[in-house]
């Protein structure tokens, strides 16, 4: 569907009018406009799940096929990296029973219509798509992954926003990649990912449609890099486990509410650690959740009442030290600092994402850094307001000054081009 201006005007005719017919039976009214603030240079399609599921990217691979070969490049230009991957390659091609255990339902078809339309074979893009659990555990030096921001805020009418910046190495080879995807059936969004192009999976989701139309929430997941990398390999190529990412995209698919979604992701066998920030549409409707492979390891949520109003994860356990280089933490603690519930905003939120100012000397490391793909804010309030996300690629560091929250929500930002920023709606 072609993207369309969004009509702020009418956006309370249309929620009311979801409202209405909410209450005469109709749950998924809710989703019928989801307006999605993005920047202009940013790419949004649409993937039908009624489709064939071997047809359903062949639109959208074509149009990454030199990026894409540029960032898997430089994602696996070391050699063990790339000879692991290149070992799991050749376990799907000679197992299909196998990659369909790795990626179950209509995973692997859909890979192969990523792969056709990326000129590479089906099982070497889902082989790429696995990189996150073929690499992320405990360090030989002790280091971790210096990737990903999750936070989730509770305002003092309930309301809860949910903001990531996804950190990776190769960022400037993943920027051109990155694109929102409808996933829609029956013509109707059912949830909006954000994508690295060439995978079927995600680590970044809002569902406000479908079964959800009534209790929106969104999902980020960050790196945990604990466990031996080498028990990822084993629960992986044994298929005790299917990818992390594909996992995530069966929650977005299956869960009707922030609960459900918290108790799947509570119980799914992973591959490898990981941490998950999640958010409702209700008071108290915000979760960390940090996973072992088996299980929970622990677990810090939004309490209902007005006290401990946010949660904040930046890829170590809440109360374990970060990397002595990379002290995230302490510059969002101290960001949080200025605020309480009753002045925190979305645009507070939008500027936590953007801030840069860090101590290097004492190991501190900005919110927003060299390594920061894209940034996102998911608002979920409560029916029949409308769910918003905010999102956007970032631009060179630190020469590109992030774009205002006033401009990625419509309004006049001194600061940013007219060509920045555009707002889209999918009816």
């Amino acid at each position: 569907d072609a993207a369309r201006p969004c009509d702020f005007a009418r956006l309370p005719l249309v929620a009311l009018g979801s409202r209405v017919t909410a209450r005469f039976g109709m749950r998924h009214a809710l989703a019928a406009c989801l307006c999605v603030l993005v920047p202009s240079s940013a790419q949004r399609f649409a993937v039908e799940l009624d489709s064939p599921p071997d047809a359903r990217w062949d639109d959208i691979a074509p149009l990454y096929r030199a990026p894409y070969s540029a960032a898997i490049s430089s994602l696996t230009a070391d050699p063990e990296k790339r000879l692991v991957v290149q070992l799991v390659e050749a376990a799907l091609r000679a197992s299909p029973s196998l990659a369909a255990r790795i990626y179950p339902g209509d995973l692997m078809a859909e890979f192969a219509s990523l792969g056709r339309g990326l000129n590479v074979s089906a099982e070497r893009v889902a082989a790429n798509a696995l990189l996150y659990d073929l690499t992320a555990g405990r360090r030989g030096d002790g280091s971790s992954a210096r990737a990903c921001t999750g936070v989730v805020a509770q305002l003092a009418n309930g309301q809860v926003l949910h903001g990531r910046n996804l950190d990776y190495g190769s960022a400037d080879q993943l920027k051109p990649l990155a694109i929102l995807v409808d996933f829609k059936r029956g013509g109707r969004v059912q949830f909006t990912a954000t994508v690295f192009a060439g995978m079927a999976t995600f680590n970044t989701v809002q569902k406000a449609g479908g079964c959800a139309s009534l209790s929106p929430w969104s999902l980020s997941q960050n790196e945990r890099d604990q466990g031996d990398v080498r028990s990822n390999w084993l629960r992986l190529l044994s298929g005790s486990a299917p990818a992390t990412f594909a996992q995530i995209r069966r929650v977005a698919e299956d869960a009707c509410s922030f609960g459900e979604a918290v108790g799947m992701l509570r119980a799914l066998p992973l591959p490898a650690f990981s941490y998950f920030v999640l958010a409702g549409s209700q008071r108290g409707e915000g979760a960390v959740l940090a996973r072992d492979r088996e299980g929970v390891a622990d677990e810090w949520r939004l309490p209902k009442g007005r006290d401990g109003w946010w949660l904040l994860e930046t890829n170590y356990d809440r109360l374990g030290p970060p990397a002595p280089d990379d002290k995230r933490r302490a510059v969002a603690v101290r960001f949080m600092a200025r605020y309480s519930p009753a002045n925190f905003t979305l645009g507070a939120m939008w500027n936590l994402l953007s801030d840069r100012s860090a101590n290097a000397t004492a190991g501190e490391r900005g919110v927003w850094n060299n390594e920061t793909v894209y940034s996102q804010v998911m608002v979920q309030p409560p029916p029949p307001a409308m769910p918003t996300l905010h999102w956007q690629r970032r631009g060179d560091y630190p020469e590109d000054p992030p774009a205002p929250i006033s401009a990625l929500s419509g309004e006049v930002g001194a600061a940013v081009r007219p060509s920045d920023v555009q707002a889209v709606a999918v009816m």
